[in-house]
């Protein structure tokens, strides 16, 4: 059985007038093929050629950090994950990474700190947490 899928997006504006993109979404738990099918969707939505938003997508992909989706995500995305990565499901006894913050274009933001935190309480997964510095904004003119 499949169901629903979707993410959502709200973009702010930061305090030097650039946008900046949150996204959330869950990806399908039981079809590889659904995910496959997402993770190419997102991919054309919010990181399309010549999209410079700066973007932070985090959510429950329901893939392993070696799985094709996440191969087709990092196609466009940095991916926050810490190495070897901490596993994230379940809270009870975690043994599989399959939760992530993620942000694009590549080098727009500073991740200062990443990690997974250990609370088992809020969720059937553990939380995954990010720091980022934003870079200062550019001189007008510069690319």
């Amino acid at each position: 059985m499949t169901y629903p899928r979707g993410a959502i997006a709200v973009t702010v504006e930061l305090p030097d007038g650039r946008p900046l993109r949150f996204i959330s979404t869950h990806f399908q738990h039981n079809l590889a093929e659904d995910r496959l099918a997402q993770a190419t969707r997102i991919n054309q939505l919010f990181a399309a050629e010549g999209d410079q938003v700066l973007t932070i997508l985090a959510g429950d992909l329901n893939a392993l950090p070696e799985s094709e989706p996440m191969e087709v995500i990092h196609q466009r995305w940095t991916n926050t994950m810490n190495s070897p990565p901490a596993a994230s499901a379940p809270s009870t006894d975690p043994h599989s990474r399959i939760d992530y913050i993620l942000y694009r274009p590549a080098g727009s933001l500073k991740l200062l700190e990443s990690a997974v935190l250990d609370e088992p309480t809020a969720s059937d997964h553990f939380p995954v947490f990010a720091v980022f510095k934003l870079p200062a904004k550019p001189p007008a003119g510069d690319p």
